[in-house]
């Protein structure tokens, strides 16, 4: 049986310990407490990953890959960047 607004909301409650926020669908709510009693039977996010979403980061830096060459023209001048494996390559400079 699906459960209306009224019912997803005290659920909420009683879950999460506030009300629902206001103007959130019943489908949200569905899905949040879903998403909720998984993660109370398998695990949630680790304590990392859960900072850098509060955060809005990433948990991961991106990394080039040794021998990629980066290229930008700056002013009319090309430069170019490779990528080394302990570090980067730029106007004969290291």
């Amino acid at each position: 049986m699906a459960m209306d607004r009224a019912v997803l909301g005290e659920r909420w409650r009683q879950v999460f310990g506030h009300p629902a926020p206001a103007k959130c669908r019943a489908e949200f709510l569905r899905q949040a407490l879903g998403w909720q009693m998984q993660a109370d039977i398998h695990g949630g996010l680790s304590a990392v990953d859960r900072h850098h979403l509060l955060r809005g980061t990433s948990s991961a830096a991106p990394k080039l890959a040794t021998g990629s060459h980066l290229i930008q023209v700056w002013q009319g001048e090309t430069h170019q960047v490779t990528v080394l494996e302990e570090g980067y390559w730029y106007a004969g400079n290291r």
